[in-house]
């Protein structure tokens, strides 16, 4: 079953849909500061009275498009990360989900991880209770009770790690400094991060 892009959420109307899907499009693309509400509009089919009636601004709209693409990731991550699963598992699922999420949507991950300072400082305080590090933490937890993971490490930088290497492949996915597929490095960022952190 194909998923659906990161912009689509469940009780969006169509055109808040559309105008997402455009703007995370032109977002990707040229930067939030490089697109204008007018861009946005004519991308989606609309003139700027119809955006202004879902988004007071550029900014909003940008929130709102942070924040679905935030949720959207999180939630997949859940699906399938059981809290018995043993460490090797759940690293893998880790990132066999992420370099599937972007695979099917890189403008959603890059849009995050390229906004992640400017947006995330206002997004709702429920937001904060699961996310990327939140994850990643308790998968590490997993390894360090497993002994699979070395506590001799600082617990902060093993996940800064862990994030840091799938957002840098994301990177060099988006402009083409990948031979293969980003889904054909799984085994390898596996076996690094393994070695890395026994």
């Amino acid at each position: 079953m194909k998923q659906k892009p990161f912009t689509i959420a469940s009780d969006a109307a169509p055109a808040k849909q559309a105008i997402l899907g455009a703007a995370l499009k032109l977002f990707a693309a040229r930067g939030v500061d490089g697109v204008t509400i007018r861009d946005v509009a004519e991308e989606a089919g609309f003139t700027n009275p119809a955006l202004y009636k879902h988004y007071k601004s550029k900014e909003d709209m940008a929130q709102d498009l942070f924040e679905v693409c935030f949720r959207e990731m999180v939630a997949r991550m859940e699906v399938g990360l059981r809290a018995d699963m043993p460490f090797h598992g759940a690293m893998d699922h880790y990132l066999t989900t992420m370099m599937e999420l972007y695979t099917a949507a890189p403008e959603g991950l890059d849009f995050v991880n390229d906004n992640m300072g400017r947006f995330w400082p206002h997004v709702p305080e429920e937001l904060n209770h699961r996310t990327q590090v939140t994850q990643v933490r308790e998968i590490l937890m997993r390894g360090r009770k497993e002994g699979a993971v070395t506590r001799d490490q600082p617990l902060e930088l093993q996940i800064t790690f862990v994030l840091g290497l799938f957002a840098q492949l994301a990177r060099f996915a988006r402009h083409d400094g990948l031979s293969k597929s980003i889904t054909a490095y799984r085994k390898d960022c596996f076996l690094m991060l393994e070695k890395l952190f026994a």
